[in-house]
This record gives C-alpha cells, structure tokens and sequence, in this order.
C-alpha cells in the first residue's frame, strides 16, 4: 500500500471570518445564486462581489476561499503549476492519480468517489468543470453552487491533494498535459465508457472505476428538495 503524500498544513478549525452562508445550497433563503462567467455577480450573503468575465478560473476561486477564511487557496492550481508539480511528484517516485467531475451538490457518492481514488496513489489532483462547462453537460440553471463555492468545498476535503478548473468537454487535454498514471472515473463508468479511454490508453494511463456503486445523483437530490418546497 503506497503512503499518502503529505500536503501542506491543513487547518483544522474554522477561523473566526468564516460564513456558513458560503456552503449554504443556493435554495436556501435568504440567498440569491451567484452567477460567474457572464460579468455579473449578484448577491450571496455577506459575500456579495462582482466578478468580470474575463478574470481566470483560479483567480476566482482563491479569491473565494479567501473571502470565506478557508485558508486552502494552496490546493488551488493552474494547469501549469500541477504540470510541474506532477514532474516533482513523478521525480520522488510518487503515484500520481487523476479525478474529475462537476461535484455540484456534493453528496455521499462524490466522497466514496474521491476516497477510493486518492488510495490508489499517493497524489490525488481533482479537475473541476468550470460553471461554463458545467452548464453544457447538465443544462440551463446548473451549476447551483458556482465553480467557486465548489472548489472551495473540495479544498476542505483531506483526500484532495490539489485542485484545477477546465473549460472543456473532457478531461483530455488534461491528461495530455499532466500524464498522471492513474485516471479515476467514478461508477456510472466502466472502463470501456469512460470519454478519454482511447487518450488514457495511447498514454499509459491505467483506467481505475472508483468508489461505491452509483446510488445517489445531484439531479435526484435536487428533485426531491423542490418537492419537498413546493409541498410546504
């Protein structure tokens, strides 16, 4: 069994800045969603801002750490950084392991999703869909928690290791980019499903289906809460 990579210090308590109303699902009142990506920011609590289009994905999101006082922006890269952190990584001998996914309304499967694949390595490096692409894969009205309040939800997960944004459709350009030696799809995958099986292949990547059989989805948790709200 390989050994964790150590991460830098996690910080264990909340400090004193920190707004639950940050985590809060976007139906909850009093909050009002906070649309990224089209150079307009609408009110989210305390943390209202405005975010122009053009600013980068991981500036966003550090940004948002910051304003909630998680203290995690370190987790946050740019596709550059983790390139040359994966070479460091690949360097000392490490077990380099790749997730992806939207994780919009995460929920017990996301976790069994993550936690299986960060013990099939010693690095585990998450890439986020951006609210852009997120929208193209799910439809109108998605994502419900913007890319920033997603990352900043990862960061605080102690399995991730390190965290990206992507623009695009798949993964592929990522696993061009990063060659780790793992890709992990979660299990409404099999391995001859998964997008990038014929990239991961060309590669050298090994294929890895992780975590517990698929028994909840975003779409259906969502369902029931509306439910639940327009019977009250």
């Amino acid at each position: 069994m390989s050994t964790r990579f150590s991460t830098p210090a996690r910080q264990k308590t909340r400090p004193d800045s920190f707004s639950p109303l940050s985590l809060a699902p976007p139906w909850a009142a009093p909050l009002t969603r906070l649309t990224v990506g089209d150079g307009a920011g609408k009110a989210l609590g305390a943390s209202a801002r405005t975010d122009p289009a053009v600013a980068p994905n991981k500036d966003r999101a550090v940004e948002a750490c910051q304003l909630a006082g998680a203290g995690r922006t370190e987790k946050i890269k740019t596709l550059g950084e983790l390139a040359a952190i994966v070479a460091q990584a690949k360097a000392r001998g490490q077990r380099v392991v790749f997730a992806n996914g939207c994780f919009d309304v995460l929920h017990g499967g996301h976790v069994s999703y993550l936690e299986d694949a960060a013990a099939q390595g010693d690095l585990l490096i998450v890439a986020v869909n951006s609210d852009r692409s997120t929208r193209g894969l799910k439809g109108e009205g998605r994502p419900f928690y913007p890319e920033e309040h997603r990352l900043e939800i990862l960061a605080a997960m102690e399995m991730v290791d390190y965290i990206v944004v992507f623009d695009d459709p798949t993964v592929t350009p990522l696993l061009e980019t990063l060659r780790p030696h793992v890709h992990a799809k979660g299990t409404d995958y099999t391995r001859e499903t998964v997008p990038e099986r014929d990239t991961a292949i060309a590669l050298g990547i090994e294929i890895y289906i992780a975590g517990a059989p698929k028994e909840n989805a975003s779409r259906k948790i969502i369902g029931k809460i509306r439910g639940q709200g327009s019977a009250t």
